[in-house]
């Protein structure tokens, strides 16, 4: 099954802009992703074990559950659903365990960062294991690998550490340039 990337983003933008400082209703979204897998004739979780996963999400994760959700208005994205896999084990991966992995893309980045925008929709697609229309495969991890920002704030740590460890040495080795030439006066 393969997904128009920028369809999708723009949906994900439009539910940012209008929805994402609200706070989640989450019997809505029970109801939504309910429907959404009813109308591909796949049965869906029980609403009491939909209760259970839902207790393990903060707010930040609830919004980015019915982030994905929202993404699902889109027939070509809901076909995707349709992969051939234990329900269950799909509704814990695809959308609860991606809600909470994802934590580092808060509806506020997401909301000023078109690039994060971009990265929630790529490892949204990955886990559904839905192609990106366009792209093959390596392409579409590439990609993903290059917009992951945890990589990208655990590499702006190493070089600020990198950076300072550098400063430190030549710092020392000022330290011990001058204590070698001794002080040196006017006179």
């Amino acid at each position: 099954m393969t997904v128009r990337l920028r369809l999708l983003e723009g949906s994900y933008n439009k539910y940012i802009i209008e929805k994402g400082q609200q706070k989640v209703d989450m019997q809505l979204v029970h109801a939504r992703l309910a429907d959404h897998y009813r109308d591909m004739e796949l049965n869906f979780i029980a609403p009491q074990d939909f209760d259970i996963l839902v207790e393990q999400l903060n707010e930040e994760a609830r919004q980015r559950l019915a982030l994905a959700v929202a993404g699902l208005d889109h027939d070509e994205l809901k076909k995707a659903l349709c992969v051939k896999t234990d329900r269950v084990e799909q509704i814990k991966r695809c959308f609860f365990n991606f809600a909470m992995e994802t934590n580092l893309l808060r509806m506020e980045l997401l909301r000023q960062s078109p690039l994060r925008v971009e990265e929630f929709a790529r490892q949204f697609l990955a886990r559904l294991g839905a192609e990106i229309e366009g792209e093959t495969y390596a392409e579409s991890q590439q990609r993903l690998a290059r917009l992951d920002y945890r990589s990208l704030l655990k590499e702006a740590e190493q070089a600020k550490a990198s950076a300072e460890e550098r400063m430190d040495y030549l710092r020392q080795l000022r330290e011990d340039q001058e204590r070698r030439l001794g002080r040196r006066g006017k006179f």
